[in-house]
């Protein structure tokens, strides 16, 4: 067994009256995969024992997806509770800035947007789902308790004491060993990259400009697009062996070389036509 949850008693320096629940989501690859922690630390008003749950292990997750979605585990053992009986307030504190940013955007703007789910700048809301899903379990607490939930940026790896264990089980479930069936939170295709170069959003200038790429992942967004990440294999282009993310309309292949026309959108890049698919085993190392 492994624990996933800690519910601890009130601290002196925190809102007698707030829920405060500590989350941390984790990444790793070889294989893909994520894992996620979360911390209860209740008032002193409600008494809460201790409660130790086994950790989940995600597969296909990267960091951004584990932080939200161990911010759902929160609100959904939340649903669990019978009563929170002088609780006035519930607060969220994550270390990713993202979140607190964008809940209320998540709430009022995106879901109205034209298209629904896409940013003001024209690029798709990353992680769309999550995001829906997490309103619709906020929304879900309100109805039972009503009481409202919000989002706080704590500094991570600061030596805050709660913030540190979640971090300690977001690494711990993402290490489980697969002894259940694992959720799958994104189908990505995945192929190992040429170059050494990690991936740099906004290194690739779009420029209009003619490039041969190579595709190394590839996910279908739940706005029916398709996010790419790639690498820059054109030996004369000042972005040679950089690698950026794109977006499409179509399906490519990870793995697979195309010459490329890309638009001039530096907020939202995406591949203006497809000129023609290369052999790909004339690139290979």
């Amino acid at each position: 067994m492994f624990e996933a949850f800690h519910i601890y008693k009130y601290m002196g320096d925190l809102d007698e009256y707030t829920l405060n629940i500590y989350t941390d989501g984790s990444g790793k690859w070889h294989p893909m995969r994520g894992g996620v922690g979360v911390v209860f630390v209740f008032p002193e008003i409600c008494k809460r024992d201790l409660i130790l749950k086994e950790l989940q292990r995600y597969s296909g997750a990267n960091i951004a997806q584990m932080e939200l979605q161990a911010c759902l585990v929160g609100l959904k053992e939340i649903l669990k509770f019978n009563d929170l009986e002088g609780v006035q307030a519930i607060t969220f504190w994550v270390d990713r800035q993202e979140i607190p940013d964008n809940y209320t955007k998540a709430i009022y703007v995106w879901p109205n947007s034209k298209p629904p789910w896409y940013r003001s700048n024209g690029a798709p809301v990353m992680n769309a789902q999550l995001w829906k899903d997490l309103v619709r379990e906020m929304n879900k607490v309100y109805n039972n308790f009503h009481i409202r939930v919000t989002f706080k940026w704590i500094k991570g790896h600061d030596g805050h004491e709660f913030n540190s264990i979640a971090n300690r089980l977001a690494k711990s479930s993402a290490d489980k060993p697969v002894q259940k069936p694992i959720m799958k939170i994104s189908e990505v295709n995945v192929r190992k990259k040429l170059f050494d170069n990690k991936v740099k959003r906004g290194s690739v200038k779009m420029n209009g400009q003619k490039i041969i790429i190579r595709i190394t992942t590839g996910e279908l967004l739940p706005q029916k697009i398709w996010k790419y990440q790639y690498e820059v294999l054109s030996e004369k282009s000042q972005f040679y062996k950089l690698s950026d993310i794109i977006y499409f309309s179509e399906n490519l292949r990870a793995g697979h070389v195309f010459e490329i026309t890309c638009n001039k959108n530096q907020n939202f890049p995406q591949i203006s036509k497809i000129i023609r698919e290369l052999d790909k085993e004339l690139y290979k190392k």
